[in-house]
């Protein structure tokens, strides 16, 4: 639906732009235009429609009596010749709709607008009651059977029609008496109040009516409300008096805030779907009973001084249709849920103190819009961006463009300014004065208001240009791809005798660019004057930022170099106002994403509120700007309606449909159009997108080719169906796996650049393989990075069981839902990190560094070390001087927590895309036992030197952990230390023997052997499920280890092991969402279950969406067919024995005691075994224990089993060993393929930090690459140190092992939660946790110790297939595809520890 009927000389060119012309004329064009009826008037007469145009014929052969008695009479031959007309039918059927899905044969169909739907409604009417009537009455005449025919299609169509002509079912109606769209303007009074308002945004950082501008008027605040459930319950024919009258009195009405959504005020139930509508799919109908429907009333006052002028009533964002009554007169009606609309209501209004106005608003939850706003987020609805009256001149600024840009050496700036003017008088004069400002320094930060003084600042250019009604000073410049000749607005004046259009162009020599990097702005200002008077109609402002974008040599080029994406998706979310989001929240989000160095935002799926493009003028970040388009059915094109509910479920339609449906056509073009023209002087946004997942066909490629003559500056883009050439410029694709995107860069064929959509999708414990997508990058220039998916979890609180916490999709009465595929965010609701956002923040730092060497030397008395390293500057557009950023060296080993030895680095500026050597210099690090060499590491931290907008002094830009062990371990003449080589027992050789006293024993108790020494006593259980089960030992201090002579001082024995819950064998883990991801894997029943819920399309689709050569079916789902969840271990073998061993290398022997024995791992009640374990405990008189343990995979389950989670020991530990100390990597979570920002080290912190909250409970708290661990309580520790089998290496015949010298690590796990407590969890509450997490909330639980030989990777590419990559899986076969076999082991040491320190004193031992 047009607002009006176009001007004469562009319906024309409209027409021409909606059927798909190949050759278009004239200037760009939008498809809405401003009626010039009053309110009430417009609002009041029947909508008319501009349709597609038509061939000669198609009046008449598709008119809807044509098509009423071409129907009719095939009825007639149905009736006669049955079965040969219906296979005709039939088959003419299946032509007609394949045709209009095959682009080549579209254009009849396509061009005949509604007669097509009408066309199509009555063969469908006419087949159905013909074949009934057939059915019913094969004797009676034909006469009669015809008229009941043609009695029952005519009610059919009078019923569909009746539907049809209400304004929210009706694509082609999607605003009524809507002004056209145009850049925001605020019309102040003064050039001073447009400079002050636009340092932050006016309407939301300053509530106090005083603080706003004269001419605005912000209606945000307490609205009266009513629900409804649907628009009939409320009134059959939307009337204003009807609308009045069931609402009922006052005092029957709510009260709600305005911006907000009634799902968040408690009204209604929220709906979240990704895939899914949340309704029975039937474009464009909606539920006619449940569609709920909010009516909105406000009374507010005028002033008298806004007499002679314009009133406009804006709202910025309402979901997803509305109409809009002003003192009870109809004023417009209104879709888009996410762009403003402007209605003029000058006529409607009284003004005065002392009259009274009332505003009344009729919001529909789901309109025919729904059916492409099916975006992955929440279905919201109501008034939820600002609400405000503008009073405009009459004679006025109606829109402008700027477009600054910078000459072909991109030295020099290049300003075009075009002005368009509206209402101006006959035989009077106007003028428009530009200035231009140095805007440096300034910020809209919500907390920093600015106190702006005219007289202190003065224009680095200004110009006046004089103007009169009729009169253009500047001629329409014509469509070109030089920058110098673009046009800037949509619209020519429409009414030539009283408006104009004004141009100014300069040359700004020497600018200061704006980048990401460097976001250097001006500010534009534009004043409307009349005549020679002194005050000016109307002063607007804008900030302008000289950037040139460009697609050249398959990259993406701003200001004449290749940009990198480091860039995120990001939808509008609050956790508790949903999409009434403040300006504090996008500011905050924005620092953030600046602090871990994001350089670019994705809009997804929809413009967001004007002040984010704002904020990304100013902070620095590459926007894309999404229109508000998506129709996600998910599936291929070109299904039939029959196939449709077939193959898919009716919450679904096929892709691509609507992209295709002329009735579409207006509304799409719109969406896109009304975008551009709102956002288009934003020097952020490089890139304009189409939409997300809607398909391709005729009214995408309108879209884009609109977009590219409007605005030939920015490049398109657009995803779907591989990102055609001829609707993107840019290859786009989402969650293309690492090996595509590589042979995307190989190739030539294609010249665009790649630049992912979306990728890394950061639903829970995920982003897995970031480091294999950004080396990829690294080898390409055509690949430029990509949008992580996404931001922020879309969690909304909730409380359950008393605990408040974080709820999805299915937790509000939703039906249709899609559970927690909206929790995929970087960050928690809360906009708290998640351990994924480390990893993030490393690969998108802007500073690389290497180590080239490292020497040690002497000066003077102490010892040196120099060290020289590259620093490669990732920047694109700055240099790095120390000015801006201080880098600062800091030395580390293993044997202490803190640095040993820190200082500033001195290094030369190093500009952007270059590399600098710089040397370091340091102390040694102190000697470790025997004169060894600890671990010594060399961390590098690149920190802001100055405040910036994003971030305070002291922020960490950048960082990186060097390995110095290897380069100075062979400058050092270190004394042999055989025991830290073979991993020993400090108790080996001489001071064995004088532990003589202290004999090793073996008690048999019956169901368990104990075997006691000195001060210590294991117990295990040698029944049928067997294992360690007590551990009661009287700890060592550090002392006491080095001085294997002296004894334990103190009497009181610690107990070990909870419950009798030692080390026993683990393959599982709690799955994550990536491991949940995918179809899964039952019976037949299950399978038909599955097809019932989500349609058999649905069900393919996963395996035809998937990568070749990548399982559809999820990982938790094959654990679960394999019954992984459910082993059973008893025990098959059972020894307890003293032996004596010998040491070839340290000399002598001990005595210590054996104990092993083996299980058979299989489900309950299976005959087969999946694994056969054997556990070798050697126990020393020293209390020291070694485990060994072995996993052989049997063949069986070599051939049926799927990757392992892991394969690793579990055991439990009393509550009070809450302490953990490591070393490995940290301090963050991390995981095999999510590790490189975890840098090597020693770090201390409790099993109840290592919680890691998600919104989902899964796997969590991981450690990677540790050497060993330590879990302590007051005075008492254990200390895991990973190691091989067998006690001794050199002792091993099995060549399978790795070598003595290479030193073992494990993964790492401590938590409060079982993998049976995490798996039966669906919200952090079902395991006692909320929204604030709280880390004494178990403190009387044992903690769950999980140490793994192996662990697989999280995964990260997607969440809906499995992902893993292969050197991260735990594979049950070998690579030569025999049955796998896992060897590791384990040193215990029980220790006394007066500090943390003394765990590193005996670890290093």
């Amino acid at each position: 639906m047009l607002e009006s009927s176009s001007p004469t000389g562009r319906s024309e060119e409209l027409r021409e732009l909606l059927v798909e012309s190949k050759q278009a004329t004239g200037s760009p064009s939008s498809p809405e235009t401003a009626t010039t009826d009053s309110p009430s008037r417009e609002c009041q007469r029947q909508s008319g429609r501009m349709g597609c145009s038509r061939t000669a014929f198609s009046p008449i052969l598709l008119s809807p009596w044509f098509c009423a008695v071409a129907s009719l009479a095939m009825g007639s031959a149905i009736l006669q010749y049955p079965l040969w007309s219906l296979a005709a039918f039939t088959a003419w059927l299946a032509l007609v709709w394949q045709v209009r899905y095959f682009e080549d044969l579209q254009w009849l169909v396509l061009s005949t607008g509604r007669h097509w739907q009408c066309f199509r409604r009555a063969v469908f009417h006419s087949a159905a009651v013909s074949c009934v009537m057939l059915v019913i009455g094969l004797h009676m005449p034909l006469w009669v059977k015809l008229a009941a025919a043609a009695v029952c299609y005519l009610l059919g169509v009078v019923m569909t029609d009746a539907r049809r002509k209400k304004d929210w079912q009706n694509p082609q109606v999607y605003g009524k008496n809507r002004l056209p769209m145009h850049s925001p303007l605020s019309y102040h009074p003064s050039e001073s109040a447009a400079m002050a308002l636009k340092t932050y945004h006016p309407r939301r950082s300053m509530p106090e009516e005083g603080a706003r501008p004269q001419q605005t008027k912000c209606l945000n605040g307490q609205w009266r409300f009513k629900l409804f459930p649907s628009p009939t319950a409320l009134a059959g024919n939307v009337d204003w008096r009807e609308f009045y009258k069931r609402a009922g009195s006052e005092r029957d009405w709510d009260r709600i805030n305005v911006p907000s959504n009634w799902e968040f005020e408690g009204y209604s139930h929220l709906i979240y779907t990704n895939v899914k509508y949340p309704f029975v799919c039937n474009p464009p109908y909606v539920p006619a009973s449940d569609n709920p429907t909010g009516c909105y009333l406000r009374d507010f006052s005028l002033p008298s001084s806004w007499a002679g002028r314009r009133i406009l009533l804006t709202f910025g964002g309402v979901s997803s249709a509305y109409y809009v009554w002003v003192n009870g007169q109809p004023v417009g009606y209104a879709q888009d849920s996410f762009m403003p609309s402007e209605f003029d209501v000058t006529a409607l209004v009284r003004l005065g103190d002392d009259a009274t106005n009332t505003i009344a608003v009729q919001v529909m939850r789901f309109s025919d819009g729904s059916y492409i706003e099916d975006q992955d987020h929440w279905w919201t609805s109501g008034i939820f961006r600002d609400v405000e009256l503008f009073a405009a001149p009459v004679t006025a600024i109606s829109d402008y463009g700027v477009q600054a840009t910078l000459d072909n050496k991109y030295q020099d700036g290049i300003l075009k300014a075009r002005v368009q003017l509206a209402g101006l008088e006959d035989g009077r004069s106007y003028s428009v004065q530009f200035r231009l400002y140095d805007w440096e320094g300034l910020t809209m930060d919500p907390s920093t208001p600015q106190d702006i003084r005219l007289p202190a600042m003065s224009p680095i250019f200004e110009h006046t240009e004089n103007v009169t009604s009729g009169q253009r000073t500047a001629p329409d410049a014509p469509t070109s791809t030089r920058r110098e000749e673009t046009p800037l607005l949509a619209e020519t004046i429409r009414d030539q005798e009283h408006g104009a259009c004004v141009e100014w162009t300069v040359r700004v020599p020497s600018v200061r660019p704006w980048t990401a990097e460097t976001p250097s702005l001006y500010f534009l200002t534009i004043g409307l004057v009349e005549g020679g008077q002194h005050e000016a109609l109307q002063w607007e402002g804008v900030r302008v930022g000289f950037r040139t974008v460009e697609i050249c040599d398959s990259q993406l080029m701003v200001n004449g170099r290749p940009i990198v994406v480091r860039g995120v998706n990001r939808h509008e979310h609050d956790p508790k106002a949903g999409k009434a989001v403040s300006l504090q929240s996008a500011w905050d989000d924005l620092r953030l994403m600046k602090q871990h160095n994001i350089n670019a935002v994705r809009t997804s799926h929809y413009p967001n509120a004007p002040f984010l493009y704002d904020m990304c003028d100013e902070l620095g970040l590459f926007v894309v700007d999404e229109a508000n388009i998506e129709c996600h059915g998910d599936t291929p094109t070109g299904y039939s309606p029959i196939a449709k509910y077939i193959l898919f479920n009716q919450s679904e339609i096929p892709f691509g449909r609507l992209a295709s449906d002329p009735e579409y056509r207006n509304q799409w073009l719109a969406r896109v159009t009304r975008m551009a023209q709102r956002d288009k002087n934003h020097p952020s946004i490089i890139v304009w997108s189409l939409g997300n997942e809607a398909g391709t066909g005729p009214n995408v490629r309108a879209a884009y080719r609109w977009l590219k003559r409007y605005d030939p500056t920015r490049p398109v883009q657009y995803e779907c169906d591989g990102s055609p050439v001829e609707v993107s410029d840019i290859k786009c694709p989402m969650y293309p796996p690492v090996e595509v995107v590589e042979q995307y860069g190989k190739q030539q064929a294609d010249r665009r650049p790649m630049i992912l959509c979306e990728y890394q999708h950061a639903m829970g414990n995920s982003n897995g393989s970031f480091r294999d997508y950004w080396e990829v990058f690294s080898r390409h220039a055509n690949l430029q990075g990509g949008f992580i998916w996404d931001w922020v979890d879309q969690g909304v609180p909730k409380t359950f069981n008393k605990i408040e916490c974080w709820a999805y999709g299915g937790d509000f009465g939703d039906t249709i839902n899609d559970a927690n595929f909206n929790i995929n965010g970087l960050v928690l609701p809360d906009r708290t990190i998640k351990p994924c956002m480390h990893e993030v923040k490393y690969f998108y730092q802007p500073l690389a560094f290497h180590l080239l060497s490292a020497k040690a030397g002497l000066q003077g008395r102490g010892g040196m070390v120099t060290v020289t390293i590259r620093v490669t500057n990732r920047h694109i557009h700055q240099s790095v001087t120390q000015d801006m950023i201080h880098l600062e060296a800091a030395f580390s080993t293993d044997t202490a927590f803190d640095f040993y030895d820190s200082r500033a680095v001195e290094y030369p500026a190093v500009e952007a895309g270059a590399c600098e050597e710089v040397t370091i210099e340091g102390r040694m690090p102190p000697r470790g036992k025997g004169g060894c060499m600890p671990d010594v590491w060399l961390t590098l931290r690149a920190i802001l030197t100055k405040t910036t907008k994003w971030a305070d002094a002291g922020h960490v830009v950048a960082t990186e952990r060097l390995t110095l062990t290897d380069s100075l371990r062979d400058a050092v003449q270190a004394v042999p230390d055989p025991h830290a080589l073979l991993r020993a027992p400090p108790a080996v050789g001489a001071a064995a023997d004088a532990d003589a006293d202290r004999e090793l024993t073996i008690e048999d108790c019956g169901d368990y052997v104990a075997v006691r020494g000195g001060d210590f006593k294991l117990a295990f259980d040698r029944s049928r499920l067997g294992g360690l089960i007590s551990w009661v030992a009287i700890p060592r201090s550090h002392q006491e280890w080095g001085d294997l002579t002296r004894k334990p001082s103190r009497e009181l024995a610690i107990e070990y092991i909870w419950d009798g819950h030692g080390p026993s064998v683990c393959f599982v883990r709690a799955p994550t969402d990536n491991d949940r991801g995918g179809a899964t894997a039952g019976g037949a029943l299950d399978i038909a279950s599955q097809v019932l819920a989500r349609g058999l399309g649905n069900i393919l689709r996963i395996a035809t969406h998937k990568p070749p050569g990548r399982e559809g079916i999820s990982y938790a789902s094959r654990w679960e067919k394999a019954k992984l969840f459910e082993l059973h271990k008893p025990i098959v073998h059972f020894d307890a024995h003293i032996r004596t061993l010998e040491d070839p290398i340290a000399g002598g022997s001990m005595t210590v005691a054996e104990v092993s024995f083996s299980q058979t791992i299989a489900p309950n009640h299976a005959v087969d075994p999946y694994f056969e374990v054997d556990y070798h405990y050697t126990i020393f008189p020293t209390g020291a224990v070694h485990l060994g343990c072995r996993v052989c995979v049997t063949p069986k389950a070599a051939a049926i089993m799927p990757p392992l989670p892991r394969v690793g020991l579990h055991m439990m530990m009393p509550p009070t060993f809450r302490q953990l100390v490591w070393k490995g990597r940290g301090p963050h979570e991390n995981y095999s393929d999510r590790k490189s920002s975890a840098f090597e080290g020693v770090y201390r912190s409790t099993v109840d930090e290592q919680y890691v909250p998600y919104v989902k409970p899964s796997e969590h708290g991981g450690k990677c690459d540790v050497q060993w661990a330590a879990l302590h309580t007051a005075g008492s520790c254990l200390l895991i140190k990973a190691a091989h089998f067998k006690a001794f290496p050199l002792q091993q015949r099995d060549t399978t092992s790795p070598p003595a010298a290479t030193a073992p690590v494990l993964q790492m796990n401590a938590s409060r939660y079982s993998v049976k407590e995490l798996m039966g969890a669906a919200h952090t509450s079902d395991i006692g946790q909320g929204i604030q997490v709280d880390t004494n909330a178990h403190i009387k639980s044992p903690v769950h110790l999980h140490l793994d030989h192996r662990h697989m990777g999280v995964g990260g590419e997607v969440s809906w297939y499995p992902c893993v990559y292969e050197p991260h899986l735990v594979h049950p076969t070998a690579p030569d595809g025999s049955p796998a076999l896992f060897e590791f082991g384990l040193w215990m040491l029980p220790m006394h520890l007066d500090s943390q320190d003394d765990v590193l004193a005996v670890a290093a031992m």
